[in-house]
Order: structure tokens, then C-alpha cells, then sequence
């Protein structure tokens, strides 16, 4: 939150970085589509083979005013939302490892059961089973987007920008994701 603050209040009082770190994720979408960050086109052009696509399109964004998309920053770093699995409360609820499920809902449901047999044995505060949340919002729409996308609805919003909500692929996998767990 501390770094989101500076960014923002270098942003309102026109006394900004040359560079600073996409935190949150969303922040660059946001000030390029407000026209206030310089368009780096002709940097990624020059090393544009070195990324993967989903960090172009991360920092592929509209701006407003220009009327068009471009480059609005140069991808340094990536994130994942690892899942993290404690061996020791596996196996002290009776599980090996080599028994979590390898599929979407099997592999999130085996850790509901994980819960319950540690709860049964008197285990308190820990969860069997927790998905990253904030109050900011980013972690929730992290969340919302990989379980939409595990269910099949990458194509939600297409590399054109287009929502596709009436494809019934995409409309079943955001209702999953809304759904579960």
C-alpha cells in the first residue's frame, strides 16, 4: 500500500518518477488511459522477442486521448498466485502428497476434506483451503481471473478488447468462477 500511495500522489502533484513499478496491476491501464504516461513504443520494439505475450498485452494499453493502444511500460517482473501446500498438515489429516488430484476442482475440494479431518483432531486456525483477498481489489480480481480461466473462459476479453460474454464457454466459466469454492 505504501508504494500505491507515492504513485498516486506523484501522479496529483505532477512531481513523478521516471520510472516506477506496475503496482497494482491495473495502475498503468489507468494512467494511460488518462494520457498521463509516456508511450515506449520504440523501447519494447527493440527487444520485443524477449517477452511473452501476456506481458505485452499487460503493458499494451488505451489511451483516451490518443484515441489508440500502445505500449505504456516495459515488463521487468511477473507474478503467479502460487499454491502453497503445507506436507506436514497433509499428512497429519492422513493424506500423502502423492494423493492430491491433479484436476481444477478435485485438487481445490481435496483440501476442503483436509480441513474437516483437521478439524476433527482439534487442529484451530489453520484452513485448509484459503485464496488471496484484499480490500484493494487486486488480489479478488487475480483470483476471479484464474478460476475463470482454469474453467475455460480465457477468451472473456479478447486481445482486441472485445468482451465476450455470449459465448456460452466463456459465460460458464464466469459463472463457475463466481460459484466455487
Amino acid at each position: 500500500a505504501p508504494q500505491r500511495q507515492k504513485i498516486v500522489a506523484a501522479m496529483q502533484t505532477g512531481t513523478v518518477p521516471d520510472l516506477f513499478p506496475n503496482n497494482p496491476g491495473e495502475i498503468i491501464a489507468l494512467y494511460a488511459w488518462d494520457d498521463k504516461l509516456v508511450d515506449v513504443d520504440d523501447v519494447i520494439e527493440l527487444q520485443k522477442g524477449q517477452f511473452v505475450d501476456t506481458a505485452l498485452l499487460n503493458s499494451y494499453c488505451y489511451n483516451k486521448a490518443e484515441k489508440k493502444r500502445s505500449y505504456y511500460g516495459v515488463p521487468v517482473t511477473t507474478g503467479c498466485l502460487p499454491n502453497h501446500i503445507w506436507r506436514p498438515l497433509v499428512e497429519k489429516a492422513g493424506f500423502n502428497m502423492e494423493d492430491i488430484p491433479k484436476t481444477w476442482d478435485a485438487f481445490y475440494d481435496f483440501f476442503k476434506e483436509v480441513h474437516k479431518k483437521l478439524r476433527a483432531q482439534g487442529v484451530r486456525n489453520v484452513y485448509g483451503l484459503g485464496l488471496n483477498v484484499t480490500t484493494n481489489g487486486v488480489d479478488p480480481n487475480n483470483v476471479f481471473n484464474y478460476f475463470t480461466i482454469a474453467y475455460g473462459g480465457g477468451g472473456l476479453v479478447t486481445k482486441d478488447g472485445k468482451l465476450h460474454l455470449d459465448d456460452p464457454q466463456v459465460r460458464e466459466a464466469v459463472l463457475k468462477a463466481l460459484e466455487y469454492p
